[in-house]
């Protein structure tokens, strides 16, 4: 069974600040992978799944907001959402720990600063992928619980969203500036 969903198409949303929408926009360029190693999906440009809300959220931290949306063909996709893909990283973590005790280097963790241990698996994934000539993940999916309890006792959250990380440029098949809400 494949570890792979392929080819579903989404809409995502990319807070950044107005000077960076404009080069993508306007001269064609392609927005930076984050290469964070507390990024919790592992390396890749962040967009939020048809929430433009939360993208005009993240863009306030800069001092000219702007939101890209964007069509993302999601490609060969490690899609988190789904328990095979799931079982995937499951049984890859194995792996990942066997060869940092093998090289007695320390596991990284994740903290409230960021997800160390979660980029440093998915990463290892992808090298993996290479190194075993199965090609690596163009995508990412996965849910997020975020924010307060929608209500006393609640196990929902207010900001729960789904992130998609994409790591080939190819998948995304178009951009488009988003209004402000």
């Amino acid at each position: 069974m494949s570890s792979v969903v392929v080819g579903f198409e989404k809409t995502g949303y990319h807070g950044c600040d107005g000077f960076v929408a404009d080069k993508v926009l306007l001269w064609g360029e392609s927005l930076h992978m984050s290469t964070n190693d507390y990024d919790w999906l592992g390396h890749g440009i962040y967009f939020w799944e048809n929430n433009p809300i939360r993208a005009w959220d993240w863009a306030q931290r800069h001092p000219n907001p702007a939101v890209l949306g964007a069509r993302i063909k999601l490609g060969r996709c490690l899609d988190l959402l789904q328990p095979k893909c799931v079982d995937t990283l499951r049984r890859h973590y194995e792996i990942f720990l066997a060869e940092m005790t093998l090289l007695r280097a320390p596991l990284p963790k994740n903290t409230s600063g960021g997800r160390h241990l979660d980029c440093a698996v998915i990463e290892h994934l992808h090298r993996y992928r290479l190194h075993y000539g199965k090609p690596p993940f163009d995508s990412l999916r996965c849910a997020f619980e975020d924010g307060e309890p929608i209500f006393p006792g609640s196990l929902l959250r207010t900001l729960t969203h789904v992130q998609l990380c994409v790591r080939n440029h190819d998948c995304i098949l178009s951009y488009f500036l988003v209004d402000r809400p």
